[in-house]
C-alpha cells in the first residue's frame, strides 16, 4: 500500500490584491469614523459598524489561505472550511487575461475567488490570490478551477505524485 505525502503550498497575495484590500480597509475604517462624528444615534452607529465589519470579515472567511497537495487531490485551505478537489488530468499553467468577467465572485479583496468567465476557458471557479501564478485544474466532475500556488511548477509536480 503506497502512502501519499501531503505538501502544504502557500498562496501569497499579488500586488493588486494587496492594494485593493488595503484601500478597501482604509476606506471603510475612515468612512465609519467619519459617520460616528456626524451621526448622534448610537443604534445607527452600531448598525453601520456591524455592516462594515461584515463586509470586511465575511469575504476573508472564503479567501484561500493555501493549498494542501497529495496524489491527484488538492485541499484549498479556507477559514470557512476546506474545499476538496479531485482531478484526473494533469494540472496546467494558465496565463491571466483581462478578457473575463466576475459572475459571482470577489475580484481583489483578499484574492480572486468565486465564479468567473474567461475567454478561452469559459466558466471557471477561482480560489486564487495571485494572477501571475495560475494553475488550471479540471475536476473529475468536469469543473474547471484556477488556483494560484506560490510555485506553480512545484505544485503541479506534487499534485501528480
Amino acid at each position: 500500500m503506497r502512502m501519499s505525502k501531503e505538501t502544504y503550498i502557500a498562496a501569497p497575495w499579488d500586488n493588486l490584491v494587496k492594494s485593493v484590500t488595503a484601500v478597501i480597509i482604509i476606506f471603510i475604517i475612515s468612512f465609519t469614523l467619519l459617520l460616528t462624528y456626524v451621526i448622534d444615534n448610537v443604534n445607527i452607529i452600531a448598525g453601520i459598524i456591524s455592516l462594515y465589519s461584515a463586509v470586511l470579515v465575511i469575504p476573508y472567511l472564503w479567501a484561500p489561505q493555501g493549498y494542501i497537495v497529495t496524489n491527484k487531490r488538492i485541499l484549498v485551505k479556507r477559514l470557512i472550511g476546506d474545499l476538496k478537489i479531485s482531478f484526473i488530468e494533469e494540472p496546467e499553467r494558465w496565463a491571466w487575461t483581462w478578457w473575463g468577467i466576475r459572475l459571482f465572485a470577489s475580484g481583489g479583496l483578499y484574492g480572486y475567488y468565486g465564479l468567473f468567465s474567461f475567454k478561452g476557458i469559459g466558466r471557471v471557479w477561482m480560489h486564487a490570490t495571485n494572477r501571475h501564478n495560475l494553475v488550471l485544474i479540471k475536476t473529475n466532475q468536469g469543473r474547471k478551477i484556477l488556483l494560484s500556488p506560490k510555485d506553480p511548477e512545484e505544485f503541479i509536480k506534487r499534485a501528480l505524485k
